[in-house]
C-alpha cells in the first residue's frame, strides 16, 4: 500500500479508528506509561465505554466488533513507512478531536477528550507501541477489564445490539433508557407507577420488555427488535451483571 494511500485511510478512517465507539473516560485516573496505558484502554469507566468495547487490538485482548481493527492498521501505517513520531502525534489528536458522526451510533461518534493529561498520554503510548505488535517484549497480551458474568454480558450488550439503543454519546436522550446508574435507581413507568431496578425488574425487562414501560418511551421498540425467547435466562442474568458494573 502506498504512503498517499495509507494517509488516505488514517485522514479517513483512523479518525473512525480511535474515535469510533464512546471509549475511555475523562478525567486522570494515574494510569502511566504503556502498561497503564494499557489498562486504560480495556476499561469502562463513568459510563464511558471502553476502547476495547469497540476496537482490537491483541495486545489487550481486544476484538471489539464495531471499530476497525487498530493491529491492521498500525501495520499498514508502518509498511507505508510514517515515522512513530508521526503516529503518536495523529493518535494524540484523535483522542483530543475525534469526530462524531451520529450520537446514538458507538460505531459513529467518540467524544472529545476521552483522555486528558496522562491517561492521553499513557493510552497514546500503549497504542502506539503495542498496535499491531502483539507478543513483542511490554506488548503481550494481557487480559483485563470486566471478569466472569460481567464481562459475558458486555459482550451480550455487543453482540445482542443492546448498545444501538441503550446508549448515547454527549447530552442526546438515548432510544431506550440508559443503563448508567441504572441499577437500584428508582424507576418511574409510563402508568405513574414506579419501580426499583434490582435483579427482577431488570431480569422481567429483558425476557418481557412491554411488561413495564419506562415514562417516556414507546411501548414495543425492544419487542419489535428483539423476538421473544432471543435473550436466554443465561444472558438476561449476565446482561444484569454488566449492567450493575455501569454506575
Amino acid at each position: 500500500m502506498s504512503g498517499r494511500r495509507t494517509i488516505g485511510l488514517l485522514a479517513a478512517g483512523l479518525v473512525v479508528v480511535l474515535a469510533a465507539g464512546g471509549c475511555g473516560a475523562a478525567g486522570t485516573t494515574g494510569q502511566s506509561g504503556v502498561a497503564g496505558g494499557r489498562q486504560l484502554f480495556q476499561t469502562s469507566v463513568k459510563g464511558k465505554l471502553a476502547c476495547s468495547f469497540c476496537h482490537t487490538l491483541k495486545a489487550a485482548e481486544a476484538d471489539g466488533p464495531f471499530g476497525p481493527d487498530l493491529d491492521n492498521i498500525a501495520g499498514e501505517d508502518r509498511a507505508a513507512g510514517l515515522s512513530t513520531q508521526w503516529f503518536r502525534r495523529f493518535v494524540r489528536h484523535q483522542i483530543r478531536v475525534p469526530q462524531c458522526l451520529d450520537p446514538h451510533e458507538p460505531s459513529r461518534c467518540m467524544p472529545a477528550n476521552l483522555y486528558t493529561g496522562a491517561d492521553a498520554d499513557a493510552v497514546t503510548a500503549f497504542i502506539v507501541k503495542c498496535a499491531g505488535r502483539a507478543g513483542t517484549r511490554g506488548c503481550e497480551p494481557v487480559a483485563g477489564g470486566l471478569e466472569g458474568e460481567a464481562r459475558s454480558g458486555e459482550h451480550f450488550y455487543a453482540q445482542l445490539g443492546c448498545v444501538g439503543c441503550h446508549w448515547t454519546n454527549g447530552n442526546e436522550t438515548p432510544l431506550a433508557p440508559s443503563f448508567n446508574g441504572l441499577y437500584g435507581s428508582t424507576v418511574t413507568l409510563a402508568d405513574g407507577t414506579t419501580a426499583v431496578a434490582d435483579d427482577g425488574y431488570l431480569l422481567e425487562s429483558i425476557l418481557a420488555p412491554d411488561a413495564k414501560i419506562v415514562d417516556g418511551f414507546p411501548a414495543g421498540a425492544m419487542s419489535a427488535r428483539v423476538t421473544p425467547g432471543e435473550i436466554s435466562l443465561a444472558q438476561a442474568k449476565a446482561l444484569i451483571a454488566y449492567i450493575k458494573t455501569l454506575k
